[in-house]
């Protein structure tokens, strides 16, 4: 296949998968492919889109470099200083995949945490807001009015306190947040986030969470895929599913509660 028949067919897919002007990204998918780094990443991201790297790299002020594997959807953040391009230098073992200089990340990626916008701070935007909170790469929690912001393994959460129905957290976690309602595939995000929601409010005790009963009965997480890595405690006849004393548990879609978000 020529290599124009290739990039047209990519920019045709980026287009579908995203709300993103498929022109502002070739650039950024004509990575470097090798660079020659002195130090280890300061932080790797596991089953993360490449799109949500690029942001999770301008979320935080001391990523200077990234790299993506697009095989096993790895994610790493380098420090300023950490790789550089030519033979300089006492180079470690790469990781597989390409490398992407934070200030050529296009702009219709980064949104609101423009380069620049928060030194020496980390930023958390939404769709239509941005904000700088103090702290370099190892701040955890985050409080924001209303919400909590908790860091897992370079993943952002949102804990919203506001009670809403499962339909109308969802909207909120999109348009408010640029996310989604959070999917908890790991028993390490439901103990870290249950531990977070605990020390919120003794009172409230059920957050929505992004999941729900297919109409074959089955639990699926809201992208679509089969919850199989941990359980949903099942009743057997409602439809949505809350965080609930460190498990999942099912519960009525209708309900208000608040709930939690994952940002992309």
């Amino acid at each position: 296949m020529r290599f124009i028949d290739l990039l047209f067919l990519t920019r045709l897919l980026v287009q579908f998968l995203t709300s993103i002007a498929a022109d502002d990204l070739v650039s950024s998918f004509l990575g470097h492919e090798a660079l020659r780094c002195t130090d280890h990443p300061f932080m790797t991201i596991y089953s993360i889109g490449f799109i949500q790297c690029q942001r999770t790299c301008l979320r935080y002020s001391l990523c200077s470099i990234l790299q993506y594997d697009k095989i096993q959807l790895k994610c790493f953040l380098y420090l300023s200083g950490s790789c550089e391009e030519g033979e300089a230098g006492t180079a470690i073992e790469p990781e597989p995949g390409f490398f992407i200089f934070r200030a050529d990340i296009e702009e219709a990626i980064a949104g609101k945490c423009t380069n620049g916008r928060c030194p020496d701070n980390i930023c958390i935007a939404g769709k239509t807001w941005a904000e700088c909170f103090r702290g370099g790469y190892d701040v955890d929690v985050i409080s924001s009015g209303n919400v909590l912001f908790v860091d897992i393994d370079g993943k952002m959460f949102g804990l919203v306190r506001y009670e809403k129905t499962k339909a109308n957290a969802q909207k909120y976690c999109e348009t408010t947040l640029s996310g989604t309602l959070a999917i908890l595939d790991t028993p390490r995000k439901i103990e870290i986030l249950d531990h977070e929601v605990n020390k919120l409010s003794e009172s409230t005790l059920y957050w929505f969470v992004g999941a729900a009963r297919s109409a074959e009965g089955k639990w699926v997480w809201d992208s679509g895929v089969p919850v199989t890595q941990v359980d949903v405690n099942d009743a057997g006849y409602v439809k949505c599913v809350i965080l609930l004393y460190s498990s999942l548990n099912d519960h009525q879609c209708y309900l208000t509660e608040p709930f939690i978000c994952e940002l992309l």
